[in-house]
């Protein structure tokens, strides 16, 4: 295993994920997250959650690696006046532990896409009810994700999930493949279940994850990005999408109202949510999809593919997180200068040594501290840096003859 690296500030490891009924402290205020369900926020969920950005936060939203949406710079009265203005929406549990436990990624064209072996939908919301009346899992993991992939046509083999279940054709029907711990090449299979057994089984394996001894640390798994496969146009049956790219997972007010004005149009009155930070956003007719890129490239997204930027995951960085000394984010772009588009994830630049944007080994990771850069080959935020100390302008020169190296192949 790779050894953490020395010499870096103790990062502060919350060991849960925020809500909006217990929302976490952050560098910048209070941090709320709200799990759409489905996948799907509607128009009027869009133009809601882009008002109290604005008028309750301070108009910075984050995009995650689950497909949830983060509220930031809330202070107390602020996160009270959410839950009051989330509640008529449906987006709300019963209790911070039922949220806590609804962390569900499911295949983004769920529903929609003819290719899919199995609809997604009830058994989603029958996972969700069990998980939210099922009794001795208050000791789950904080962070313990369950993951359903209808095998269409944007499949969740990259990401990253504590259970899997995924929809494999056999000769008696669609049943789904059971696996845990990792993406879909390096989980661990246990079996076949039904459709209908997927909630009790999902909820049965997570008791044993319980009941086990704690499993001995290990690499974490290497989960890639296909987020350059949702940056195209997919013909639903008649609805149609188009993947738009949320810069390092960052989002503001008026990026959610952009995406609400054009779902309010759409015949689908809603915006799908991936785990690449990417949106699929509605249109009408093919002829309108011209005009709906240039428009969202005009509102801050990134509409084509190629765009170095989705080949660098990247923190919030300083001011924002307590925990880092570097505004990571804002040197992003800078660093993606170097790079060439397409290939999934190869730098990841990480605010301090908890690597939240990206705990796989990335081709490169860049640590920030106090302004500089510790360079890491191969490895995680956690892992010895080959270089430490580099100013931006040197990380970048290292970087660029790196991948001048990779793009030669030698």
């Amino acid at each position: 295993m790779n050894a953490p690296a020395p010499n870096h500030p103790a990062p502060s490891v919350k060991g849960w994920c925020p809500g909006v009924l217990r929302p976490m402290r952050s560098g910048d205020g209070l941090l709320a997250r709200v799990r759409p369900r489905g996948a799907a926020l509607s128009a009027e969920a869009l133009g809601v959650l882009a008002g109290a950005a604005r008028e309750l936060g301070n108009g910075l939203i984050d995009l995650t690696s689950q497909g949830n949406i983060q509220l930031r710079g809330l202070d107390e009265t602020g996160a009270a006046a959410l839950v009051s203005r989330l509640a008529p929406l449906g987006l709300l549990d019963e209790d911070a532990d039922a949220e806590a436990r609804r962390n569900i990624i499911m295949s983004p064209l769920h529903g929609l896409d003819p290719t899919r072996l199995i609809d997604l939908a009830p058994l989603a919301a029958e996972l969700a009810a069990q998980l939210r009346e099922a009794t001795g899992l208050a000791s789950l993991p904080a962070k313990f994700t369950f993951l359903i992939d209808d095998g269409g046509a944007l499949p969740l083999g990259d990401v990253c999930a504590d259970l899997r279940f995924e929809a494999r054709r056999g000769s008696n029907g669609v049943r789904f493949l059971v696996k845990r711990s990792g993406d879909s090449a390096s989980a661990e299979s246990v079996g076949f279940c039904a459709p209908e057994a997927l909630a009790r089984t999902a909820v049965s394996l997570a008791r044993g994850v319980i009941d086990a001894a704690p499993p001995a640390p290990a690499e974490p798994p290497r989960c890639g990005s296909n987020t350059d496969d949702c940056l195209v146009e997919f013909d639903c049956g008649g609805t149609h999408c188009l993947g738009v790219l949320a810069p390092y997972g960052r989002l503001t007010a008026a990026m959610l109202d952009a995406l609400g004005d054009i779902a309010s149009t759409a015949a689908r009155s809603e915006i799908r949510l991936t785990p690449w930070r990417a949106a699929l956003v509605p249109f009408n007719t093919p002829a309108s999809a011209t005009a709906l890129r240039a428009r969202l490239a005009d509102a801050g997204f990134t509409v084509t593919r190629g765009d170095p930027r989705a080949r660098v995951a990247a923190c919030v960085g300083s001011p924002a997180c307590a925990s880092a000394t570097t505004d990571v984010r804002g040197d992003a772009t800078f660093f993606s200068q170097v790079l060439r588009g397409g290939g999934g994830v190869s730098l990841h630049v990480s605010g301090c040594a908890k690597g939240c944007a990206n705990a796989a080994p990335a081709r490169i990771t860049l640590v920030g501290r106090n302004g500089l850069y510790d360079f890491v080959r191969g490895g995680n935020a956690q892992t010895v840096p080959a270089e430490r100390g580099l100013t931006r302008e040197a990380a970048q020169a290292r970087l660029s003859e790196t991948f001048a190296v990779e793009e030669a192949g030698v």
